[in-house]
């Protein structure tokens, strides 16, 4: 028998240009766990840019990209297990996990798609039960000195800016040794990801620059340490592709 849930939907656009939409409350079946599924009720949430960018449909509209007339958004988050499948060994009844993001991963498990976004068939934690796989979760330890709403916003830029940050650390390490440079610059332009991989490379000693447009992002990132650059110095960096076709005098602009 399927089960229903109070969620917070994302309705598919009509293709025309993108125009923000909001989020619609209304009833959601959710999908059948099967052997590896998880059923699960999420307990807190952080709001990610990912989120932001699918209800301005912004690169895309992640409904029409999916094939779907309605998405449930949301892939940051603590979750308390309700029932597992059967050859689900991660996580128990009861138990409190932190959601990964991965909906389609390649063949080393890295993600290609991302859960609750432009992953086909995944739902997040926009509701008040949600279905993930055993892949989509990770216990928190029990003794955890960190409340859950500390784990809610760990959850996705920190996991993925660490997987980032020791990757392109050690590339960089194979090709420029320490004792030839010590302290190296890194930049980034971007959101909470960013943000967080510049935190672990000005722990790490370099050197950390990041972009941003928006004055209390450039606030957050100065008193974290980090040099901040406010990118709305440089106009012609917000490139507008509708605007770049429409409008010759916006187009001579960005040229130059």
């Amino acid at each position: 028998m399927s089960r229903k849930v109070d969620a917070w939907v994302l309705y598919a656009g009509d293709g025309g240009r993108p125009v923000r939409t909001k989020l619609v409350r209304e009833t959601f079946e959710l999908p059948p766990i099967g052997d590896y599924g998880i059923r699960a009720r999420p307990l807190y949430g952080c709001w990610e840019g990912n989120m932001g960018h699918a209800l301005d449909r912004k690169p895309v509209d992640i409904c029409r990209q999916r094939g779907e007339a309605k998405v449930v958004i949301g892939n940051a988050g603590v979750v308390k297990v309700l029932e597992i499948g059967s050859q689900v060994k991660n996580v128990q009844p009861d138990q409190h996990a932190m959601i990964f993001c991965t909906g389609v991963e390649d063949r080393w498990g890295y993600p290609e798609k991302i859960l609750a976004y432009d992953a086909p068939g995944t739902m997040g934690c926009l509701a008040h039960e949600m279905v993930l796989t055993d892949k989509q979760v990770i216990p928190l330890p029990e003794a955890t000195r960190h409340t859950l709403p500390q784990w809610a916003a760990f959850s996705l830029r920190y996991v993925t800016a660490w997987s980032n940050w020791e990757l392109a650390y050690g590339v960089f390490r194979l090709l420029v040794p320490e004792g030839e440079y010590t302290s190296p610059n890194v930049w980034g332009w971007g959101g909470g990801v960013t943000f967080a991989e510049l935190d672990l490379a000005r722990r790490h000693g370099a050197r950390t620059v990041m972009l941003s447009g928006n004055t209390r992002h450039l606030e957050k990132i100065e008193r974290l340490g980090i040099t901040a650059i406010d990118r709305r110095t440089f106009g012609a960096l917000d490139y507008d592709d509708a605007r770049y076709k429409a409008d010759p005098g916006y187009r001579d602009a960005y040229r130059k």
